[in-house]
């Protein structure tokens, strides 16, 4: 077994990988996020409905889906920290540009990013806020978990003293420390050493030796 050192790049390896370990669980709360397209559009065009139907489809751009980036309502005005894609059930027309005082005001963000304002979206923003705590608590997690990890390899030098003190983290090594923790090295048997006619301590050499053996045994 190879001796395997705690390097800054092996550290930071097991913790990235340490962390990847919640990104499934993310990826999932992110994928079922709740399902608001549909009545975000609904409340969104309400007051627009009429005019928008009366219009050739030519006058608006289709959307499949649209990001939220916010809420605005009175003295509350934040940015969402987790931005969730709102899926449609089908493509939905929509304008260029959203006049002053509208439900949805155009975000920065990117593309496809609203900014809902009004007290209509009061019941949104509360089923949005409850997922997205659900997703700051993995977040939270995952990184706590990765400080402890950092902080438990930063105290070792070496490899194998921690292996034997948390064999699970052998999950989290990278394949290049297990294939170097797993490699047999035949340790090499030290030369003795003798004295020579001197009395000056010398290491013996074998092949030294083995040739002296061999030349006599040629000439005899």
């Amino acid at each position: 077994m190879a001796v395997v050192r705690m390097s800054l790049k092996l550290i930071d390896d097991i913790a990235t990988n340490s962390g990847n370990m919640f990104t499934a669980r993310r990826e999932r709360l992110l994928a079922n996020g709740p399902e608001l397209g549909d009545k975000l559009y609904d409340i969104a065009m309400e007051p627009y409905r009429e005019h928008m139907e009366a219009l050739p489809p030519e006058f608006f751009e289709k959307y499949d889906y649209v990001h939220v980036a916010g809420y605005q309502h009175g003295s509350t005005s934040l940015r969402y920290d987790v931005m969730l894609k709102h899926k449609f059930s089908k493509p939905r027309p929509f304008p260029y540009k959203f006049p002053d005082g509208a439900r949805l005001t155009f975000s920065n963000s990117y593309h496809k990013s609203y900014v809902l304002v009004g007290e209509c979206w009061e019941d949104y923003h509360n089923t949005f806020m409850e997922w997205q705590d659900k997703v700051k608590a993995i977040d939270a997690e995952q990184k706590e978990y990765m400080v402890q990890v950092r902080g438990l390899l930063q105290q070792h030098s070496t490899l194998a003293p921690l292996l034997k003190q948390w064999p699970a983290l052998w999950d989290l090594l990278p394949q290049y420390a297990k294939d170097k923790h797993t490699e047999i090295k035949e340790r090499q048997p030290r030369a003795p050493v003798v004295k020579d006619s001197d009395g000056d301590e010398i290491e013996v050499d074998f092949n030294k030796l083995t040739a002296a053996v061999v030349a006599h045994k040629l000439t005899k």
